[in-house]
């Protein structure tokens, strides 16, 4: 079985290697094995390779969510069946030919689903869940008025655009901050209602000081980190907070 794999700490073009590697076991009780159709690659498998290895280890096989087809299932695993099309998460090891996981980490897709999309279903649905639970809170905590809005950069990601959505259906309103006018054009396609600010030209301070229109911004979910955390802090309300989920910090 072919799989992704590292020896050494380092950038992943460096260190990343295919290579033959034992068969995935036989499911056991709770388990079910997958042929692997697609894995994604996640900035977090890329930071991985980065992390140094116990000594003696005979590597770490890369990748953390994949999508693909039930090929065995052990007992004890009621809901799903071999031939059945999953996405997976967490799925350690998931750059591989076939994987064995929990059945409780998969989850039966539709085939309406392309196996491009079922790869991604569930760490990007996790984290926008998660990002929303923290906005929640801190919008709690800093008492904000019902009209305040949340600003949300990389709007036009997949996770930009669960968080876009949910923090609609809690009434909030909702500021998109993205880097190009095809991003832009994604936004306000499926909200039209929503005002979008392109980042990635002149004037757009200006612009989303309009958008804004002088109301309190309690926090700011940002999908970039680095420099432009700089750019984009000034809007925030005085003891808001900045929530970063796409440098993996919360």
């Amino acid at each position: 079985m072919k799989s992704v794999v590292h020896y050494r700490a380092g950038d992943a073009a460096a260190v990343a290697q295919i290579e033959d590697r034992p068969e995935a076991p036989a499911p056991r009780a709770g388990e079910i094995q997958v042929r692997v159709s697609i894995s994604p690659v996640h900035r977090g498998d890329l930071v991985a390779t980065e992390t140094g290895l116990p000594d003696g280890s005979a590597g770490r096989r890369l990748g953390t969510e994949a999508a693909g087809v039930v090929t065995a299932v052990g007992p004890s695993v009621p809901a799903l069946r071999v031939g059945d099309r999953v996405a997976v998460f967490p799925a350690p090891g998931a750059w591989s030919e076939h994987i064995t996981v929990p059945a409780e980490a998969a989850v039966a897709v539709p085939d309406s689903f392309s196996d491009e999309t079922a790869s991604v279903l569930l760490v990007n649905t996790i984290t926008s869940r998660d990002v929303l639970r923290a906005v929640d809170e801190l919008r709690a905590a800093a008492a904000a008025p019902s009209d305040s809005p949340l600003l949300v950069s990389g709007a036009a990601s997949a996770v930009g655009k669960l968080i876009v959505q949910q923090a609609r259906d809690r009434g909030w309103p909702v500021v998109a901050v993205v880097r190009s006018d095809r991003s832009a054009s994604t936004v306000r396609t499926n909200w039209p209602d929503v005002p979008v600010v392109v980042s990635g030209g002149g004037g757009w301070q200006r612009e989303l000081e309009g958008a804004v229109r002088g109301r309190p911004v309690p926090v700011i979910a940002d999908a970039h980190g680095g420099p432009f955390v700089r750019e984009i802090l000034p809007f925030l309300d005085d003891g808001g907070t900045l929530v970063v989920w796409g440098d993996l910090v919360l």
